[in-house]
């Protein structure tokens, strides 16, 4: 089955994991499921947490969003293994 993008933005793993749990476990493809899997594991804060602080980093700092999201979804606790991503 042809799949066609809507729309592409970089989310954090929290949004994804919203996203993937609205839809019913068996409407989701084997790909979705170990995301979900993933996501449950490694979700670190509540979604609406998580976009607030990658849009906090993206702002404040002027970091790319791309790398701010990385950083919500690792979450250090120092500077080293901040600067170890």
């Amino acid at each position: 089955m042809a799949r066609k993008i809507v729309q592409e933005k970089t989310i954090t793993n929290s949004e994804a994991k919203q996203i993937l749990e609205e839809i019913p476990e068996e409407g989701l493809g084997e790909f979705q499921r170990r995301t979900l899997e993933y996501t449950r594991k490694f979700s670190k804060l509540k979604p609406d947490q998580a976009e607030k602080l990658a849009e906090d980093l993206n702002e404040k700092l002027q970091l790319e969003r791309a790398d701010a999201i990385q950083i919500v979804n690792t979450m250090p606790q120092t500077v080293e293994e901040l600067r170890a991503y």
